[in-house]
């Protein structure tokens, strides 16, 4: 999975092997797949992104000030479509590139 990230100036692309990666900040006990520090307005365990049967999924993690795709606030998991934005904190993020966790090929998305 590839997830571009973009906090105040600076953009950044991270690549994943895994087909889930845990969204936040790290604390003494652990620390996530994608830690978006320094932005203060993120929560430890902020968000969850991941592939299921060819679709990207997006979902909160109860975090304080919410995660926003496209401008919404997430009630429950959505599913992510290409060109979606998802905004946890100050920082922006896309998935530009998923794997198909059935190994047939790309995961719905960008």
């Amino acid at each position: 999975m590839r997830i571009k990230c973009r906090y105040q100036d600076q953009e950044r692309t991270e690549d994943f092997a895994q087909l889930e990666v845990i969204v936040g900040r790290p604390d003494g006990a652990s620390v996530p797949n994608l830690d978006l520090r320094p932005d203060p307005t993120v929560s430890r365990r902020h968000a969850r992104i991941w592939v299921e049967q060819g679709i990207c999924w997006v979902e909160d993690l109860n975090s304080r000030f919410g995660t926003l795709v496209n401008g919404e606030k997430l009630l429950t998991r959505r599913a992510l479509k290409p060109g979606d934005s998802i905004r946890i904190g100050e920082t922006t993020l896309a998935v530009v590139d998923s794997a198909d966790d059935s190994g047939s090929g790309r995961a719905q998305v960008v």
